[in-house]
């Protein structure tokens, strides 16, 4: 499979433009757009992660989420009292405040934290730990760090090259305005990219038998 270097080379051959047309700086750039582009899009195993957040003390609620954070999957901890894990529920911010109005007053009450939500670039945990060392878990997708080229692989590059590829056409094709055949490789990035969801919704369910459940 081609890595970020190699990409490049191919958006010159396919575009038929030399680096005078199209800077390498710019096909890199088309490639890392399109790279973020599809994260962002759409919850894939290639950019999920997990990470334990820096230990909390009692009383504290709020956790900064990762550096590369695009959306939470599951946020857990191992209950002190039992050993054993609790999964947190996530709560829209107003649902949150509404059933822990006090964080941060002289009337929080502390216990062992039941929901999260996430507000800026924070998770907030309710009730507020009544312990020290709460570690938070965080299953989450990422957004991928920029390749280069002292870095030129990453799981895009090793699974999905094909999507990344035919997106970053259609970022250089734009670029350079004129080129009649933006519309091909629209239609081959929407078809890449189509195959690249189903493929992740056919891995979630291979372990097993497709459940199906109707409406009601």
């Amino acid at each position: 499979m081609p890595d970020f270097i190699a990409l490049k080379a191919k958006l010159g051959d396919w575009l038929a433009v030399d680096s005078g047309r199209l800077a390498d700086s710019v096909r890199g750039d088309c490639i890392n757009l399109a790279m973020r582009d599809l994260a962002r899009l759409h919850d894939l195993w290639l950019n999920e992660k997990t990470t334990a957040l820096a230990a909390g003390a009692v009383g504290q609620a709020d956790y900064g989420i990762p550096t590369d954070f695009s959306r939470p999957h599951t946020l857990k901890y191992v209950n002190p009292s039992s050993g054993k894990w609790v999964y947190l529920k996530q709560k829209s911010f107003e649902d949150f405040q509404g059933l822990y109005p006090n964080i941060g007053t002289a009337g929080q009450v502390n216990g062992k934290p039941e929901h999260y939500t996430q507000f800026g670039s924070f998770f907030q945990v309710g009730p507020p730990p009544d312990f020290d060392g709460l570690l938070l878990s965080v299953n989450y997708y990422s957004v991928p760090a920029d390749l280069t080229d002292a870095l030129p692989t990453n799981l895009f590059t090793q699974y999905a090259w094909e999507a990344v590829f035919f997106r970053a056409l259609v970022y250089a094709s734009k670029y350079l305005i004129e080129d009649p055949r933006l519309p091909v490789w629209e239609q081959g990035a929407q078809q890449a990219e189509l195959k690249l969801v189903i493929e992740h919704a056919r891995a979630r369910h291979s372990g097993g038998p497709l459940v199906i459940e109707e409406p009601g």
